[in-house]
């Protein structure tokens, strides 16, 4: 740790943002914790400890601010959390208690706040709340209107418990209100309620009260809730439904009703017709990501060009942000707005009257401005005038207005561009007010900094190096979807890598992994693919076996919690062959004495990629009973498979782009009709195209062609098959569909790529894109290839011993996904080596959005890359 005098000097902080800018993108890999969830504890609600045992803070501690897990600024000071231990730190301004630590003195640069285990931490404008690891609910600061919450209007000096209860799984911050959701999905929420920001008009403000009222409908007594924003006067929150609700102060048109009036008293649904991912709230606008698209809408005050449509008007009704866009993340502060897209870009725009927007400017930009040229990062949080970030090794990124030290570098002095704090990388959550901040470290411990005058500031990282201390060679198969890849060894060892924020990689973890590493020590894996944050692999008992994000089901155990390791799923000892989509899973069970192969779904249904009825499937639900299947691919919201019988192929979901080959865009809820009459034998589905091998090993693609994906020499999109040629005017024996690009192998056993290449994806060692077919190393030995949304892994044979197989990776690496030790973009394929350094017996790989996984020749799986969601 850091003395107080030995802050980093100023022309390293300079550098290293100047690097930033420059982009450092591939180079920098990630670590989000997504916490465990359990069955919920049924308690009473309006429990409050007599006397509320604070959290006393430690010794004063300077910390690392690097390896953050989340971070969130606030009015002038931000909180974080570590990423290794959890700790939980603050820094900036303390006028009251803000910080948590004891006292109202400003702190220069982040301060321990408790060594206990954090989860997340959020900071508003004069106070903080966190939720420790036994899923308590910590408030301190300000309390003049009870927004503590902890029955009283007297100022926490310290973290202390709101109530008695141990269930809470979420909390945010308006001015001087705060509401937060417990395990339940109910929504509670205390302090003033001047503008009905509350939702309703509770008996006591000053303590959580149950949000159990919706226009006159005693039915939302029931309701459940997924995510809640609180903005200065008004609040938004999305139903587990994925419903958008506001209420409250609506005098700048923050509610989205089409209308300026004084309040709303009561929760008012916005858009009926969309589902929606995410919600930010801040001053008086609002900001959302729809589900289905990512595309990010705004609504409410725009008089610093905060909204981002390009005018300084209000938006009275959400409105879209950079049309075509697919953003990740969001957050706003009162007068200026940031957003992370999915590639890792990061993007601002309003008011950059103290550089809050990071451009090095003091320009106001009413249209989103991107941040460098750097594509890691990870988590974004706005205070009133300044920035907080974590890029993808979990370094800890600051900028703008420090007048109040909330930048946590020990200076007062403005910062123009992202600037790292220091050089640690083990941060894990952070949350910023308006003067002050918090973290947790991955400790678990909290710490803060910034303005303290109101008591404000009060296992998930990122492995470049694999974690399995065995023998590892002969791959014999690989898999890459999203950010994530996995292979099979010819040991049937499964390992991953990559992007693991869901648990993608399996590996008991949420972090993200730079080399494979071993999905469990077992050596009995015989098969595997990989959707944008979960897997599942097959052994050679026949049982399947899934672990990583399960919002939606998509792990098909029945359940809606994320597994941080491979689950059975159901006990079936059958299942012949597997394919992952975006957050839906198919598979084919095997049927050995009939010979009946039959096709299961199951999870996100919300565009008919199940291929049955229009509700989501928690558990696997058969698809047509009258086909013998034997083969099947997912992509993104749409899936394909073959007939066995006649080799005919079938498509079925989302057909915006003609991604189903049926000439038309009409989306198809079943696999009823056949895609031409030809003859098929293999089909690989891409996030919105679809590539299929006929028995004559001519090579077809349809769909989506944005980025020359199709490879037929244009990019315009094809709503039919159109034929895929090369040079060499050889068949093509196998194809691989990711998100903007595509690769096979021909008859020759030569691989070649087309589509999209900013990261060196298609492997010709140049970053240009292209749209017709081409060869990409001059070898003739590959056995597989798979491609993930920007990067790709396949399997080369040895020349002189076919049984023996090496791994190979190229594209984007910004969190490891690669698997080579660094977080370097590699344009041409590099050989991966295993957890000893050996190079061969690798049987299988795949790869997901920003992690990857592999089975050994013994049967092992390994995992490397992203693990924010426990995918590895």
């Amino acid at each position: 740790m850091l003395s107080d005098s030995s802050q980093p000097k100023r022309i390293i902080l300079t550098l290293l943002a100047l690097c930033l800018l420059a982009g450092l993108g591939g180079c920098i890999s990630n670590s989000t914790t997504n916490p465990s969830t359990e069955d919920p504890v049924v308690q009473d609600p309006d429990a409050v400890p007599v006397e509320p045992e604070p959290i006393v803070p430690p010794e004063e501690t300077v910390g690392p601010t690097s390896g953050l897990k989340t971070i969130s600024a606030g009015g002038e000071h931000s909180c974080a959390v570590k990423n290794l231990d959890g700790t939980l730190w603050c820094w900036g301004g303390n006028e009251d208690y803000q910080l948590g630590n004891k006292s109202i003195t400003s702190a220069t640069s982040p301060r321990v706040i408790s060594n206990d285990a954090w989860l997340t931490v959020v900071a508003s404008d004069h106070n903080s709340c966190g939720i420790d690891e036994s899923g308590t609910l910590n408030c301190w600061g300000k309390n003049d209107s009870g927004q503590v919450g902890n029955g009283t209007t007297i100022d926490q000096e310290t973290p202390a418990a709101i109530s008695a209860n141990t269930d809470w799984s979420s909390v945010s911050l308006g001015t001087n209100h705060s509401c937060a959701i417990k395990d339940d999905n109910s929504l509670w929420c205390w302090g003033s309620n001047t503008s009905f920001q509350l939702g309703h008009s509770p008996d006591d403000n000053q303590k959580p009260s149950l949000l159990s009222k919706i226009n006159d409908d005693d039915s939302i007594e029931t309701k459940q809730w997924l995510a809640s924003a609180s903005g200065s006067s008004h609040t938004c929150a999305i139903g587990t439904d994925n419903s958008l609700w506001c209420w409250g102060g609506n005098t700048t048109g923050q509610i989205g009703q089409g209308n300026i009036t004084a309040f709303f008293s009561e929760p008012i649904q916005l858009a009926k017709t969309d589902k929606w991912l995410s919600i930010s709230a801040s001053g008086n606008h609002s900001c959302a990501i729809k589900q289905d698209d990512h595309s990010l809408w705004c609504w409410g005050d725009n008089q610093a060009g905060q909204i981002g449509n390009d005018s300084n008007e209000p938006a009275l009704t959400p409105t879209l942000i950079a049309e075509g866009s697919s953003w990740d993340k969001i957050s706003l502060g009162p007068d200026h707005s940031c957003g992370i897209k999915d590639n890792g870009s990061l993007w601002c725009w309003g008011d950059n009257s103290r550089s809050q927007l990071g451009d090095n400017s003091l320009q106001a930009s009413s249209s989103p401005k991107q941040i460098g040229s750097a594509i890691n990062w990870q988590e974004i949080s706005l205070g009133d005038q300044f920035s907080c970030a974590i890029s993808g090794d979990g370094q800890l990124w600051c900028w703008g207005s420090n007048d109040r030290y909330q930048l946590g570098d020990g200076e007062k002095i403005d910062l123009s561009i992202p600037t790292v704090i220091s050089a640690d990388s083990d941060w894990n959550t952070l949350s910023s007010g308006n003067t002050h901040s918090c973290a947790i470290k991955t400790d678990n411990s909290l710490w803060c900094w910034g303005d303290g005058s109101f008591g404000q500031v009060a296992q998930n990282v990122d492995a470049q190096t694999p974690t399995q201390e065995a023998t590892a060679s002969s791959w014999s198969n690989v898999s890459a979807n999203g950010n994530h890849s996995c292979a099979v060894k010819d040991n049937k060892s499964l390992w991953c890598w990559g992007f693991n924020s869901q648990g993608q990689l399996g590996n008991s973890t949420t972090t993200s992994q730079a080399n494979p590493s071993p999905v469990i020590a077992d050596s009995n894996w015989i098969d595997l693919d990989l959707g944008s944050d979960h897997g599942c692999a097959i052994r050679d008992n026949g049982t399947l076996w899934c672990w990583g994000n399960n919002s939606q089901s998509q792990l098909g155990d029945g359940s809606t919690i994320n597994s941080i390791t491979p689950k059975q799923i159901g006990s079936a000892s059958n299942w012949s062959k597997i394919s992952l989509g975006n957050q839906f899973s198919c598979g084919i069970q095997t049927d050995t004495a009939s010979t009946s192969q039959t096709l299961w779904c199951w999870g996100k249904n919300d565009l008919a990629q199940l291929g049955h009825s229009p509700a989501d499937h928690t558990t696997p639900s058969q698809v047509d009973v009258s086909i013998r299947w034997t083969t099947v691919s997912a992509g993104d919201s749409h899936a394909c498979a073959i007939d066995g019988s006649n080799q005919s192929l079938y498509c079925w979901g989302d057909n915006h782009y003609g991604q189903l080959g049926l000439d038309n865009t009409s989306s198809a809820a079943l696999p009823s009709q056949e895609i031409s009459a030809s003859k098929w034998l293999e089909v690989s589905s891409g996030g919105n195209h679809t590539c299929a091998i006929q028995d004559d090993d001519s090579l077809w693609c349809w769909g989506n062609n944005s980025t020359g994906q199709l490879g037929i020499g244009t990019t315009s999109h094809q709503p039919k098959p159109q034929p895929v040629s090369h040079e060499d005017e050889l068949g093509w024996q196998l194809i691989s569909s990711g998100r903007g690009h595509t690769c096979a192998i021909d008859s020759d056993y030569t691989g070649h790529c087309w589509g999209l290449n900013d990261f060196g994806q298609i492997g010709n060692g140049i970053a240009l894109s292209t749209d017709t077919a081409r060869q990409f190393d001059e070898s003739n030995n590959w056995d597989s290839i798979d491609s993930g949304a920007l990067h790709s892994c396949g399997l080369k044979n040895d020349p002189f011993d076919i049984t023996s197989k090496t791994l190979w990776c190229g594209g984007i690496n910004s969190f490891g996904q690669l698997g080579i030790g660094s977080t370097a973009n590699q344009s041409i394929p590099v050989q991966i080596k295993g957890p000893d350094a050996s190079l061969e017996n690798w049987q299988y790989v795949s790869t997901g959005h920003f992690h990857s996984c592999a089975i050994t020749a013994t049967g092992s799986l390994y995992c490397w890359g992203k693990n924010s969601h426990a995918q590895l």
